[in-house]
């Protein structure tokens, strides 16, 4: 998406950022060193759609990609036997040999045609079009291929979607109406870009499936039209589009990411594995290639590949948070706290409104077995930030907040937060929901690896596949 991935960030109050972002600082890894790796049984963050790096829209068509405009045949569709004129500029105009004018019906001046030539029928039966309406059609579609070489802004392309139209229907030559079609795939894949970055997907949808309707092997506009699906939350549609351009170019990158990262949204990480891993042999620059396919592979439990992968990722990009915030997940889970806790830091620094970021270091503060990585003063804070960046996108939020008021010996409010839940939530959920509620009532806060029943529930929830996200642009 263009921007609009960021939409959270615009309902940001102006709190103190700089406080939040010292909480981070706080979480320090001490002199002492980590505990044993091994997987977490908490619920902790899991990977989700927010948490990738979004999925890439491809560029808009530059003018070289203009399809090229045949040379409009302006000649008079019929003459008299024995007359061979030529057209005098394309306007139904005509020359006998002699210099004799023709008429605009290909007769010459002051002479009667015929009777039974008067309507010549095409093949079809159906009488042919004049000279005058062959002309008009072919002017026009002229006239929207000269629009396209400075074409800017949406206004310009219904401009030209209008006169390619126009000139079909006044019955250009088949050579000029099978361009018109063409050029009209364009500029309706053109302008739902255009309707895409300003946030308007719905369209954007409508004028990508309007350009696949003018030319059904256009791959940009199928690949364009499954992104839009995606953001709309529209997976199987979406996945049939990223497959149906992978038909017809398997040599772009893009599409090979996002059909992966839709894979991975649908807990099929094998499948993910396979299309990340084309996309990197395309790209072998693109860091968020490598995030995701090591995102995927820490979720059917291959650590080492994983964070092969990650580290790829952020040597090639540096300045990618979304790296930094996958490879502290990755720790977490590996109860390496003092390396997630450096990287949700960085994450922080390199992108002060990622939600997930705060999500995880709030959690640690809040949670984490080992004492001196708790910070309950700290903890609140971050949660509260994280909620305020991203809270209504997934109940992680809402728990982890309620976990940071349990560590601050809030459990009134860690109740009151978690009662929340229950109202949106299934049977199942809810009776994880409860157990924790128990726990709060009882005045006990929860750490990470506490062997609770109540969190079983929310795990297979987490491990669900998480809506797909906005592309950006390239």
């Amino acid at each position: 998406m263009p921007t609009a991935l960021c939409a959270f960030v615009q309902r940001l109050r102006p709190i103190a950022l700089p406080v939040a972002v010292a909480a981070v600082g706080f979480l320090t890894a001490p002199a002492a060193d980590a505990q044993q790796r091994r997987p977490s049984s908490r619920t902790r963050p899991a990977p989700t759609a927010e948490s990738r790096q979004p999925a890439s829209r491809i560029a808009p068509d530059d003018v070289t990609q203009v399809p090229t405009m045949p040379q409009p045949s302006l000649n008079s569709r019929w003459r008299q036997p024995g007359q061979a004129g030529q057209a005098d500029g394309g306007y139904g105009r005509n020359q006998a040999k002699g210099g004799q004018d023709l008429g605009a019906d290909g007769a010459p001046d002051g002479l009667e045609l015929p009777p039974s030539q008067e309507k010549p029928l095409g093949p079809d039966g159906k009488p042919l079009p004049t000279a005058q309406e062959v002309n008009a059609g072919n002017v026009l579609i002229q006239e929207a291929f000269k629009k396209s070489e400075s074409a800017k802004d949406e206004a310009d392309l219904s401009e030209i979607i209008a006169l390619c139209t126009e000139g079909i229907k006044n019955k250009a030559t088949k050579e000029n109406v099978t361009y018109a079609r063409r050029l009209s795939a364009w500029a309706y894949n053109r302008r739902g870009e255009h309707f895409a970055e300003m946030g308007n997907e719905e369209e954007a949808l409508n004028d990508f499936t309007g350009a696949i309707s003018f030319d059904v092997n256009h791959w940009r506009a199928i690949h364009n039209r499954g992104v839009s699906y995606a953001t709309l939350g529209k997976s199987k549609e979406a996945l049939a589009d990223f497959s149906r351009a992978l038909e017809l170019n398997r040599n772009y990158a893009n599409t090979w990411f996002n059909r992966a990262e839709l894979r991975a949204d649908r807990g099929e990480f094998g499948r993910a594995i396979t299309d990340y891993t084309e996309a990197i042999r395309l790209s072998p620059k693109e860091a968020a290639f490598y995030t995701g396919r090591g995102r995927s592979y820490q979720r059917i439990g291959r650590p080492r590949e994983a964070i092969e992968d990650i580290n790829m990722a952020a040597r090639l990009d540096p300045n990618d948070a979304k790296a930094r915030l996958s490879r502290a997940e990755l720790y977490l889970s590996q109860r390496d706290f003092g390396r997630a806790a450096a990287d949700y830091r960085d994450a922080i620094k390199l992108d002060p409104n990622l939600g997930s970021a705060y999500l995880g270091a709030a959690w640690i503060m809040a949670t984490c077995p080992d004492e001196r990585y708790r910070n309950s003063e700290l903890a609140l804070s971050t949660a509260q930030k994280a909620m305020e960046l991203d809270g209504d996108k997934d109940p992680r939020y809402t728990e982890t907040l309620a976990a940071a008021y349990a560590n601050a010996g809030q459990y009134d409010s860690a109740v009151a937060m978690l009662q929340t839940l229950l109202e949106k939530s299934n049977q199942q959920q809810q009776a994880s929901i409860r157990g924790r509620i128990d726990l709060y009532k009882s005045e006990k806060p929860y750490r990470d690896g506490m062997p609770a029943p109540q969190r079983q529930a929310t795990q297979r929830q987490a491990a669900q596949p998480q809506p797909a996200r906005r592309p950006v642009p390239r």
